[in-house]
């Protein structure tokens, strides 16, 4: 008899669906909370043009306009993102299935091109958020390998 076939999971197997789902949820959350906020689009305007952004849409409304909405369709995107990520997450990684976890690897992957995109456009302070967040997840979906690759 296989006797790893009779062994209990261990925890970190078990729950390591946490630590993806839960990041996801707060990544999805954070976004639909800063778009709801109604913050400017550009955070950093003034500082990357040395225009703020009231003159700036004073000056170009039409473009001010494209600019929010862009914002906001990607915000919701990303937020759409993390929650189709949460969703799989808490149900099909839970129940170990595989192909929930090969695509799941896309979670990481999205985040660090996020990283490295911030750190290309100065804005380290948010890409490191971004690298832990892909710390995160990277160890939640190596954490039960061993059940995907068995």
């Amino acid at each position: 008899m296989d006797q790893s076939a009779s062994r209990p999971e261990p925890l970190y197997q078990r729950y390591a669906w946490l630590l993806v789902a839960g990041l996801a949820a707060l990544l999805s959350l954070g976004v639909v909370a800063m778009m709801a906020t109604g913050a400017d689009p550009p955070m950093q305007f003034e500082a990357d043009t040395g225009v703020s952004w009231t003159e700036f849409t004073a000056a170009y409304p039409t473009v001010a306009t494209l600019v929010s909405l862009e914002d906001l369709l990607l915000g919701a995107s990303f937020g759409g993102f993390g929650l189709l990520i949460a969703i799989i997450a808490a149900t099909k990684f839970r129940a170990g299935e595989r192909w929930a976890w090969n695509v799941l690897w896309t979670f990481p992957a999205v985040l660090a091109i996020t990283a490295v995109l911030m750190i290309a456009h100065d804005q380290a302070g948010v890409a490191v958020y971004y690298i832990g967040a892909t710390v995160v997840a990277a160890i939640g979906l190596i954490l039960p390998a061993r059940k995907f690759l068995a």
